[in-house]
């Protein structure tokens, strides 16, 4: 029983090591464009706004979606079939049109 679970504890402890990198290279991929580049770099204030705002757009973006990503429990598929008569149908009708046979009508 112990060592399941010290097992289970270094599994959770290790599988936040990939989260920590990437969290890691992001803080350091914001540092260099914010301060590095458009801070000290950028001399046009009207150039190094618009580098800002759309640098911050796409970033609070992508935080959101990685978080989301990180915090989100992993779900099952569903074991009930998706494929309705209708759908099965469709398939049906579209598999017998091959592409020369179109290219043929044209």
């Amino acid at each position: 029983m112990a060592i399941s679970r010290g097992l289970w504890c270094c599994q959770r402890v290790l599988a936040w090591i990939p989260v920590l990198i990437i969290t890691l290279v992001v803080l350091w991929s914001y540092y260099a464009y914010v301060f590095e580049l458009c801070v000290f770099t950028v001399q046009n204030g009207f150039e190094k706004a618009a580098y800002l705002v759309v640098f911050h757009l796409f970033f609070v973006m992508f935080v959101w979606t990685y978080c989301k990503a990180i915090f989100t429990e992993p779900s099952q598929p569903s074991r009930k079939p998706s494929d309705t008569v209708t759908d099965v149908k469709l398939l049906s009708l579209t598999a017998a049109i091959t592409v020369p046979s179109v290219i043929h009508v044209y």
